[in-house]
Parts: structure tokens; C-alpha cells; sequence
């Protein structure tokens, strides 16, 4: 089955008392397109325990700079998973890291069926989160709805880490972090239960306080204040092993062990509530495609929670036609064209291997048409979604101080 997930938010409403907020209808695009294929892949029995790595005694002042570096679980291409450690004694979840989402959410007692269209199954194959000694009720009712589907529950206070504590040992947590303990889930697609069929026990939103419910705050700003680390920034280096992708918070040591050439940083779109940078321009090959951007340019938004690439149906209808035909059995995939995607006076290039999906013997293209509304940023109607295909060949540090990011080919 081809799982292709996108967790960049549409809408995200708060809802304050009472405790039992009156349901909400909310309408937004279909962004999942309709794959097949004639194999079905059975979800994951359980998520695997991931350890941070450990950090150099020698680098003291490196230690104050970062958290160090998180791996990542890369499930089926398509979501890369790490851990995060809530309440006292905690708790282990998976999560998606996700750029495109700003609040954090995990499966709470709660969560049932009870509701239209809520997944009893993912309820029953998740990791749930218990209230635990350091627990706070708040009682806020958050629904959130994603590109592939709809979550909603209440949102708590408790002791969050992304590393493992035990015991008395000493460990970078954050206490009070406000976050959703999940009720109900419901897929975009009434034919695949994302939330059923996947390991991810919840999400963390790394995306703009723009994107975030009312009276939360970013996991960064928060570790700056507490004096965690000196610089708000994070980056993913995601990877096609099952665990060769890591995740950091703060600085990074060695840098250069996971770039080809230095970052190339672009400043944030004024006004954007998403992680946007401007395009100018997309080629395929040394082809220039009818792309208007305008003066500002279009908004592309690098996102670790959606899996392949996105945009308005009209480019990406241009795209696809100039790539031309994708044999299903992969047998033309190397005489397929590069694409780049020009971000100031850089081109980011994708080869064939990286915008098309395979899975065994099979091959379908990894982009697809999806337009999004007006309202969410500048020029964001022509918004292109650059997914975990895109940051598989881009390294991307996520700098919050400098309102910018910076992109490099990886190792």
C-alpha cells in the first residue's frame, strides 16, 4: 500500500470552556491522490526504541549549544518518526517532527470511536497517554485538521523530554509543556486509515507560532528561555536507511560530516504562517516551466510531516507533462529528467530517484496537484509543499532567531 501523508495544517481551531466543546465542520481540499498497487504492507508491530547520542564530554560549551543529536526511524519512505518522553515517570511516544504544524499532540486514554468517522483501530494500536504525577488539566477542546485528516481531544500540561529519563539521573526536560491528548482521529481518506496503519503515536508540531492553538508555545522558544540551548534552530537530516536520519536541536558539531557544500539561508516570507521561502522559478532539465511567481515569488514550504511534493494543479500538471511518462515498473526511471526548484540564486536539484515513489518492483510519480486556499501567507494560493522526498537529497536547518532557512545538498 502507498502511505503518502501530509501534516501541514489547514486549520486549527481552540476551543475554550466549556470542557465539552460543541463539534466542528470544518472543509478543506483532498490532498491525498489515489495510488494503488497489488501489494498491501502490514504496519508495524511496534515502534523501535531510539537512544539519543551520546555527547562528547570534551565539548562542554557544545553541550550548552545543543540537545544533541535524535535519531529518527524512516518508516516506508514516507514518515520519520523519533521519540519524545511526557509525563513522571514517562512515557515513550513516536512521533512525526513535523515543520508544517505547530502544536503537539499524543493518543490520550480518551480516544474511542465515539464520534462520526473517529478510527476505533488507531485508539487500539497506539501508545496512550495516561495522566501522570506532573500532570496539569487545562481542558481547552482543540481540533485540528491536517491535509490528511482531522484530529481533536483536550489539551494538558506535563513534563516533556526528548530525552529518555530515568530515576534521578538529570535530563533537558520541559515542565507544563502544553500539548493535546488525543479523542478522536479521522482519516481525509475514506479508503486508507493513516492512523491505524501507521507507528506514529502522535505529533509534534515544529511549524510557526502562527500555526499553533492559542496559548501554546513552540518546544524551541521554550528551551531557549529555560537556557537550554543559546540559539533557537533545529534541522533534519533525513536519510533512505531505516535509521541513518538524525534530528537536532541547537547547534551541530559536525556539520560538514552531513553537507556537500555550505547552507545557502532564505529569509522566511514576510506575513507567512508557514515555514515559506520564495520561488522564482522551476526547470525540468534545462527546460523553464511557465511558472509565474510574481514580484514576491511563491511561497515553497519545506515540511518534514508531508511525504512527496505538492503544488498548484497547473504547474504541477506542466511538471508532470514534461517528465513525461512514468513506467509503473520502474524500467524508464533513469533516463528521467532532473527537476530544480530555484530559491534565490540557488538551484535545489531532484533526480528521478528522488521525486518518484517506489516500493518493490513499483513506481509512481511523487508529486501531485494540490491548491491551497488563500489567507495562509503571501501568494500562498501558488504554495508548493517541499516534503520528505525533497529533504532526503536537502539538508535543513530551521533558524527561528534569523527568521530563516538554510538548505544544502546532504551527504
Amino acid at each position: 500500500m502507498w502511505r503518502v501523508c501530509m501534516f501541514a495544517v489547514f486549520t486549527c481551531y481552540a476551543i475554550a470552556a466549556p470542557l465539552e466543546p460543541e463539534p466542528l465542520t470544518l472543509s478543506v481540499p483532498k490532498p491525498v491522490p489515489e495510488l494503488t498497487t497489488t501489494t498491501t504492507a502490514a504496519r508495524s508491530s511496534a515502534f523501535i526504541p531510539l537512544t539519543i547520542a551520546p555527547r562528547s564530554p570534551k565539548h562542554k560549551l557544545a553541550a550548552m549549544l545543543s540537545l544533541g543529536t535524535i535519531p529518527l526511524q524512516n518508516f516506508d519512505q514516507t514518515q520519520y518518526l523519533g521519540n519524545i518522553f511526557v509525563g513522571t515517570p514517562p512515557t515513550r511516544f513516536g512521533v512525526i517532527l513535523d515543520t508544517g504544524s505547530a502544536n503537539t499532540w499524543v493518543y490520550g486514554s480518551t480516544c474511542s470511536s465515539n464520534g462520526a468517522g473517529c478510527s476505533k483501530q488507531a485508539c487500539i494500536n497506539h501508545n496512550k497517554y495516561f495522566p501522570s504525577d506532573t500532570y496539569k488539566n487545562d481542558g481547552t477542546g482543540v481540533e485540528i485538521t491536517y491535509g490528511s485528516g482531522r484530529v481533536s481531544g483536550k489539551m494538558f500540561s506535563d513534563r516533556l523530554s526528548i530525552e529518555e529519563c530515568s530515576g534521578n539521573e538529570k535530563c533537558k526536560a520541559v515542565n507544563n509543556f502544553l500539548m493535546i491528548g488525543v479523542s478522536c482521529v479521522e482519516s481525509g481518506d475514506p479508503k486508507w486509515d493513516i492512523f491505524a496503519d501507521s507507528p506514529f503515536d502522535g505529533v509534534m508540531g515544529l511549524g510557526l507560532s502562527a500555526l499553533s492553538a492559542q496559548g501554546t508555545r513552540p518546544l524551541i522558544d521554550i528551551l531557549k528561555a529555560n537556557g537550554m540551548v543559546n540559539s533557537r534552530k533545529f534541522s533534519f537530516y533525513l536519510k533512505e536507511d531505516a535509521t541513518g536520519s538524525r534530528f537536532f536541536v541547537g547547534e551541530v558539531e559536525d556539520l560538514n560530516r552531513y553537507i556537500q557544500q555550505p547552507l545557502q539561508y532564505h529569509p522566511v516570507m514576510l506575513g507567512s504562517k508557514h515555514w515559506s521561502i520564495a520561488m522564482s522559478g522551476l526547470k525540468v532539465g534545462d527546460h523553464d516551466l511557465d511558472v509565474n511567481c510574481g514580484s514576491i515569488g511563491c511561497p515553497v514550504v519545506p515540511d518534514t510531516g508531508t511525504s512527496l511534493i505538492t503544488g498548484p494543479t497547473k504547474w504541477i500538471n506542466q511538471l508532470s507533462a514534461r517528465i513525461g511518462v512514468i513506467a509503473s515498473d520502474c524500467s524508464n526511471l533513469h533516463s528521467l529528467p532532473n527537476i530544480y526548484f530555484v530559491i534565490g540564486t540557488e538551484q535545489y536539484r531532484m533526480r528521478p530517484e528522488d521525486y518518484v515513489y517506489r516500493e518493490e518492483n513499483s513506481c509512481v510519480k511523487g508529486y501531485y496537484g494540490m491548491d491551497m486556499p488563500s489567507g495562509m501567507g503571501p501568494n500562498s494560493e501558488n504554495m508548493f509543499i517541499l516534503g520528505d522526498s525533497f529533504l532526503r537529497r536537502h539538508y535543513a536547518e530551521f533558524d527561528v532567531d534569523n527568521n530563516r532557512i538554510g538548505l544544502a545538498p546532504s551527504k
